[in-house]
């Protein structure tokens, strides 16, 4: 997932109406376009529009205008994760370096990701062993876009820590029973669980929204914003282990 920040003028997204003064980039696959099953993309009720009114919000630009490329890839081989991950390690850092050269003023937010496969540990044993491979191969992935973005300087939105993807405090959950603290938020942020489906749900929209906010606070100046029902699921999860 990539931001690009007001002042870009990164040859992907159109030439700007005269009245907007700035644009914000949102480069991901149909994560950018709010997507979720049987509803489809929804603009203004994912992350991008989230962060898009804090950056009006703290910044001259506002008339900042949205552009989602919804469905944008990099063409990453997905029958071996070994080659996959090699393919980011090349990729990434490429398309960065395009983005700053096409756009020199840009402020470019990349995101990690958080892990829906821990799902699978609740499907017993075997689903267990599957989990905890995910989790190798998520830290791998994430290691790639952190170096990736040490290199391109841009700030990185912790999906990862929003989501708990290290935490395996044990928690209630309900109909379940006990289960780690970072398969009770893909059950409750995401929609892997229920059909199956690696979107997030509301709150896990909330969840990501807030992670890319905190960054760009840190790249934009910008005042935080942290949903508040993101806070009060922890809160649920917590409570109730």
């Amino acid at each position: 997932m990539l931001g690009v920040g007001p002042g870009t003028s990164a040859q992907a997204a159109p030439a700007p109406p005269p009245e907007a003064t700035g644009w914000y980039l949102a480069l991901d696959d149909s994560f950018a376009a709010g997507y979720q099953p049987g509803a489809g993309d929804d603009l203004t009720g994912g992350y991008v529009g989230v962060v898009l009114d804090a950056v009006k919000a703290k910044t001259s630009e506002d008339q900042a205008r949205q552009h989602c490329v919804s469905g944008t890839e990099m063409a990453i081989d997905g029958t071996c994760p070994r080659v996959g991950l090699n393919d980011v390690a090349t990729l990434l850092p490429a398309a960065l370096h395009q983005i700053h050269a096409a756009g020199p003023s840009a402020k470019i937010v990349v995101a990690n990701y958080d892990n829906p496969f821990l799902a699978a540990d609740l499907a017993g044993p075997s689903g267990q062993l599957i989990a905890a491979q995910s989790v190798v191969i998520q830290t791998q992935f994430n290691d790639i876009i952190a170096t990736a973005a040490t290199a391109a300087n841009p700030y990185v939105a912790d999906l990862t820590t929003a989501f708990r993807s290290s935490d395996p405090t044990l928690v209630s959950l309900a109909g379940v029973g006990q289960v780690p603290t970072n398969v009770a938020a893909i059950f409750a942020w995401t929609w892997m669980c229920t059909l199956g489906d690696t979107h997030a749900n509301d709150t896990g929209y909330a969840a990501l929204a807030a992670s890319v906010a905190v960054a760009s606070e840190a790249r934009f100046r910008l005042p935080r914003r942290r949903p508040e029902r993101t806070h009060k699921l922890l809160r649920e999860l917590r409570s109730s282990g």
